[in-house]
């Protein structure tokens, strides 16, 4: 491994471990300190998005990925993606209980008029979810596209997940 790759791969570690504490933080403060998320309820989360640009930029290398940790009997999920869309419209993320013990996070658009870009744009999200650590999966859509699944494996040791780069909301 050169020199370059490894730089990139260090600035890629520390960016997720930045994210997953910001986002941990973030979620810690919204909720009480003695509740726990219960199973079935749509959990406390935050999403943020970036920047937006023209779709011929390039998307952030270090983007695309979905990372779960265990924090006492709380499982922290966060993620992070470029997404690409039509223009005039804004990248939406939702998370919410999806029966009993299973979640699901939604990437979505909604029409804005605020920009007044003639070509799709491409837009930096990301989001974290305080869930139950007893869950059974969180699905990740994209539109009406499941992107991923992942069950819950009942460890304690953080898991990461590739998720595309960039992921496509045009359809």
């Amino acid at each position: 491994m050169d020199t370059r790759s490894s730089a990139l791969l260090a600035l890629t570690l520390v960016v997720g471990i930045l994210v997953g504490v910001a986002g941990t933080t973030a979620l810690q403060q919204t909720a009480p300190a003695d509740s726990t998320p219960e199973l079935g309820d749509d959990p406390p989360y935050y999403m943020t998005a970036g920047s937006t640009s023209a779709i011929d930029a390039q998307p952030d290398p270090h983007a695309g990925w979905l990372h779960e940790v265990q924090m006492d009997d709380t499982m922290v999920v966060t993620g992070n993606a470029t997404v690409v869309h039509p223009a005039n419209t804004d990248v939406d993320v939702e998370i919410e209980a999806s029966g009993q013990d299973d979640y699901v996070i939604r990437l979505t658009t909604e029409p804005t008029n605020e920009t007044k870009a003639d070509q799709p744009q491409q837009t930096r999200v990301e989001w974290g979810a305080s869930l139950s650590s007893d869950y059974g999966s969180v699905e990740l859509w994209a539109g009406d596209e499941r992107l991923r699944i992942i069950e819950n494996d009942e460890a304690t040791t953080p898991r990461l997940f590739q998720l595309p780069n960039p992921i496509d909301l045009r359809a």
